[in-house]
């Protein structure tokens, strides 16, 4: 009976694969600004950021502002910057009353913790499709950094560039 156990613990423990927790650091060629651990964040943040695009998308601007802090900063794809929630307002109502979209897919949604000052964040990577007042449509890909504080945003990295496909 000794001799049958001590078969079966040989075959069990020489089918056990162990993980190799044993990493080689790694001189990055360039080092990155933030240095973070990032970690998961929670998917609360994720809805929060959805729910800013399909208030948005619906023309439910007020809504939108809902979900933004007084003190958000936003820069633009185009390169300009805007501060504060009434400047933040201004722009949208300006960018998007006068546009319809269309055939919105995201790509990307995730939520992070960047561990070293512990803000959360959201990166979102999606496609939509954008008639202007004239009838004329375009497909837009954005990539977009969230932060998230107190269960609001307050600073939005934008960068879009049209879908050629």
């Amino acid at each position: 009976m000794k001799k049958l156990i001590l078969l079966i613990s040989i075959i069990v423990f020489s089918c056990s694969t162990q993980k190799n927790n044993s990493e080689n650091p790694i001189d990055f060629i360039y080092t990155p600004t933030s240095l973070d651990n990032f970690i998961i964040g929670s998917n609360e943040n994720t809805m929060i950021v959805q729910k800013i695009h399909k208030a948005i998308i619906d023309k439910d601007f007020e809504k939108a502002y809902t979900y933004i802090s007084d003190d958000i900063i936003m820069n633009n794809a185009d390169g300009t910057s805007v501060e504060g929630l009434e400047n933040f307002k201004s722009a949208i109502n300006q960018a998007y009353s006068d546009v319809t979209f269309s055939n919105y897919e995201v790509f990307v949604n995730i939520p992070l913790i960047a561990k070293s000052n512990d803000t959360e964040w959201v990166v979102l990577w999606d496609k939509v499709d954008i008639t202007d007042y004239n009838g004329n449509t375009k497909s837009e890909n954005y990539q977009e950094a969230f932060r998230i504080k107190d269960g609001k945003v307050n600073f939005i990295n934008q960068f879009a560039k049209p879908d050629i496909n």
